[in-house]
């Protein structure tokens, strides 16, 4: 669904705050109970994927716990951007910088059950036809209990793979993060140490 906003109610929507506001190709804002993402078009990147008919194409799936693109948005017929959903909580990234402070205690068992939550969704976009591209700390959030992966601009519904092939692919992008983050954050963890995955069926 395609929705219209002035120019004038873009200028006055509130910036989403801690960290999440504005990214490497937009900027976030409140729009009622929802996010809604405001893309820079000019951006060579989005221009050459053609960003609206990917989008257009994720708008039409709705997986619990993924901010999927719910409408379209135009300003004076142009499109530029969309609404998704809102989680009001701290992304993985501020959480693990907390830990590493010593401001919260957490250790490899809280985050490889949390890497087991997003091996659940991320099946359920695979299964969906929908390869990630992207996955990293600033893109988990947690709220509710739950942590829910936001930042949607580079996901792509794909017809011309197997399901296997695009379900290898992402859990490969989800594997290189995990094993980023317990690098990064966690002195004890091996290359050769085994995530044990959890994935609900």
């Amino acid at each position: 669904m395609k929705i219209e906003i002035s120019p004038y109610d873009i200028k006055n929507l509130k910036p989403i705050t801690n960290s999440r506001h504005k990214g490497n190709f937009g900027s976030c804002y409140l729009f009622f109970n929802k996010a809604l993402k405001y893309l820079d078009m000019d951006k060579e990147i989005l221009k050459k994927i053609d960003i609206e008919k990917r989008l257009d194409e994720l708008s039409k799936i709705r997986i619990d716990g993924v901010s999927l693109p719910i409408n379209l948005v135009y300003v004076n017929d142009k499109f530029t951007g969309y609404t998704m959903p809102y989680y009001n909580g701290p992304n993985l990234k501020n959480i693990l910088l907390k830990y590493k402070l010593g401001k919260i205690n957490i250790n490899e068992e809280d985050i490889e059950k949390a890497y087991n939550i997003i091996l659940n969704k991320i099946q359920t976009l695979s299964y969906n036809k929908i390869k990630i591209n992207d996955i990293k700390p600033d893109n988990i959030i947690y709220y509710n209990g739950d942590f829910k992966i936001v930042d949607c601009d580079f996901y792509q519904v794909v017809d011309d793979i197997s399901l296997d092939d695009i379900l290898k692919y992402n859990l490969k992008l989800l594997d290189e993060a995990y094993k980023k983050i317990m690098k990064d954050y966690f002195d004890s963890y091996q290359d050769d140490d085994v995530i044990k995955k959890e994935i609900r069926m």
